[in-house]
């Protein structure tokens, strides 16, 4: 297939999935594909995509309008320098900046929707500027009007299956939570976020402990800006709960992959959150099955796109039919095998080779 350049505009380069994916879509795609790589703010992926060799322009754009003017003006010139056959943005902020620095220059925008962002103001405009729209499920491109759904496809996120030894990461993540090797461990990837439910989990774990007495619980992920009174509040929640001694808070690790092998089942408890909607299709659900986590969580769309029915889901805020899950994810091991083959298979299905050849399509057809 002959390559495209294309530009890719991030909105930010912080620890997240999306950027995590992004990543991982610019190492697959190869470096013929790749025109250029702009972050509209600083943070750890612009160091590891300049590690591998590709030369990253930060443009730090705040939030006002007149950030956002000057953030055009300045990828206008990059995309004038580039000369890309297509711009990739990866969201919604990235959409908007790229669909204005565009504008006239006939450099078709291709928006890889992640999340439900301003799906009320905003994602209308980034979606009536865009060549196409690329939800990462059909939950996220669900709420857009019916004007631009002819530009509208679906392709889910993808991952390449990591290199892990299951059992050393079994016994390195016992050791970081200074348990026994034997200790059945519930496990939680996420930034200290309120979308993601950490609190809800908390106020479960005494349920848990009703029926599994031994079980420890694993919080992997750091603080995130503008939340970073969230972990405080978190802790304090434990101790009043009177679970404090059965969590372990492990901070953000990079790669996450070695320690969440360790997970007996991980919980995806996200919640709505200030009116946004969680998980367009969260990258963390496929990581995890794809090294035989079975995963527990709430019934929300994306999350049960993600899982593709490998997973058990709760109704959506529903604590005691959540901990009800855990329990048996951990009590029987008949449903931990069942979960776990059907996970293996369901990763396998979202190889990132064949994500990425999809996205090379996409890109050749609106660059044609």
């Amino acid at each position: 297939m002959t390559a495209v350049r294309v530009l890719f505009v991030s909105p930010h380069a912080k620890a997240g999935g999306a950027e995590r994916y992004l990543e991982s879509l610019i190492d697959e795609l190869g470096d013929p594909w790749i025109g250029g790589i702009v972050v509209l703010e600083g943070g750890p992926l612009v160091d590891r995509l300049r590690r591998r060799g590709h030369e990253v322009r930060v443009i730090d754009t705040g939030a006002g309008a007149a950030d956002m003017a000057k953030a055009t003006v300045a990828l206008r010139q990059e995309v004038r320098r580039v000369r890309p056959a297509a711009i990739h943005a990866n969201g919604v902020k990235a959409a908007i900046v790229a669909v204005a620095a565009g504008a006239g220059l006939r450099r078709p925008v291709v928006w890889l929707k992640h999340d439900h962002s301003f799906d009320r103001t905003l994602s209308i405009v980034a979606a009536l500027g865009s060549r196409r729209v690329v939800g990462v499920s059909w939950s996220v491109v669900a709420p857009l009007p019916a004007v631009v759904r002819r530009k509208v496809r679906v392709v889910p996120n993808g991952i390449r299956r990591p290199a892990v030894d299951l059992d050393s990461g079994r016994a390195a993540l016992r050791e970081l939570m200074r348990v026994p090797l034997d200790t059945p461990v519930v496990g939680l990837v996420g930034r200290l976020h309120p979308l993601k439910g950490h609190d809800d989990l908390i106020r479960a774990i005494p349920e848990v402990l009703a029926a599994v007495p031994e079980a420890r619980f694993a919080f992997l992920g750091g603080p995130v800006e503008p939340f970073t009174g969230h972990p405080s509040e978190l802790v304090r929640l434990a101790e009043e709960e009177g679970v404090a001694d059965r969590v372990s808070w492990l901070g953000h690790h990079e790669p996450p992959f070695h320690l969440m092998t360790g997970f007996d089942v991980a919980v995806m408890p996200s919640k709505a959150f200030r009116g946004r909607t969680p998980e367009g299709f969260p990258l963390s659900a496929v990581e995890l099955m794809s090294v035989g986590v079975p995963v527990v969580g709430y019934s929300h769309a994306g999350i049960a796109e993600a899982l593709g029915g490998c997973g058990l889901l709760a109704p959506p805020d529903d604590r005691t039919m959540l901990a009800r899950a855990v329990v048996r994810v951990l009590s029987e091991t008949g449903v931990r095998r069942q979960m776990r083959e059907c996970g293996f298979r369901r990763a396998r299905e979202l190889d990132l080779a064949s994500v990425a050849d999809r996205m090379r399509s996409l890109y050749r057809e609106v660059a044609a």
